[in-house]
């Protein structure tokens, strides 16, 4: 974030930065260097858990540790339809900055590569939920579906560093009867077209980051 900013050029009108710190400790660190005029929190789902801690309250207050006094802060909805919430986050962040913008305007601008989407014809369908970082939110994404678990393989990409997650979702994971169960890791060289053929309806979810990231950018498929 540090190297970003200094990279800026001068006469920037507007600045939007991810506060990315997982460590409590560090979540201060984005808003000393920035000094923001607002503050947008989309959800305070727990995530993060071995920096964090368990559950929606140890989420909000590592959160809020990044949140300086006397900022104003705009929070999301919890929504099944993610998208829409972002907009809504968008649209009000506009305003408050003294920016009138249509709400037909934002919904016109493309999805992200990486949200969540159902690709495929025929029966071999994929289920795209990498970018769900919480078993609430993957649990909302697969209902969205209406797939019977037992007719689905759920695929599961894992991080070395973020082992926490996985933990949280084996329990997800376990709870659920499913066709079938794999698990691969971001580091390796997995084609996953090659494995998908025949397979029909596939969930996957985890983390975009590896090979994922790269089958969709392949794909070229974002709505």
């Amino acid at each position: 974030m540090h190297w970003w900013l200094s990279t800026l050029p001068p006469d920037a009108e507007a600045i939007v930065m991810e506060n990315s710190a997982v460590n409590p400790e560090l979540q201060p660190a984005a808003a000393h260097w920035l000094k923001p005029t607002l503050i947008v929190i989309t959800n305070t789902r727990p995530d993060h858990q071995d920096a964090w801690g368990y559950g929606e309250n140890s989420a909000r207050l590592a959160i809020m540790k990044g949140v300086p006094e006397n900022v104003p802060v705009i929070s999301g909805e919890d929504t099944v339809d993610f998208r829409e919430g972002n907009i809504t986050l968008a649209l009000e962040t506009l305003r408050l900055s003294g920016v009138n913008v249509q709400r037909e305007v934002l919904e016109a601008v493309p999805h992200d590569i990486a949200d969540f989407r159902i690709i495929g014809d025929g029966e071999d369908l994929l289920a795209c939920a990498f970018s769900a970082n919480d078993v609430e939110s993957t649990e909302m994404l697969f209902s969205l579906t209406g797939w019977d678990s037992r007719e689905v393989t759920l695929l599961y990409n894992h991080r070395q560093d973020r082992t926490a997650r996985l933990k949280v979702f084996r329990k997800w994971i376990d709870g659920k009867k499913w066709r079938g169960i794999v698990f691969t890791d971001s580091r390796e060289n997995f084609s996953f077209e090659k494995w998908h053929k025949g397979r029909g309806k596939v969930f996957a979810c985890g983390n975009v980051a590896g090979w994922p990231l790269e089958y969709l950018l392949c794909t070229g498929q974002s709505r």
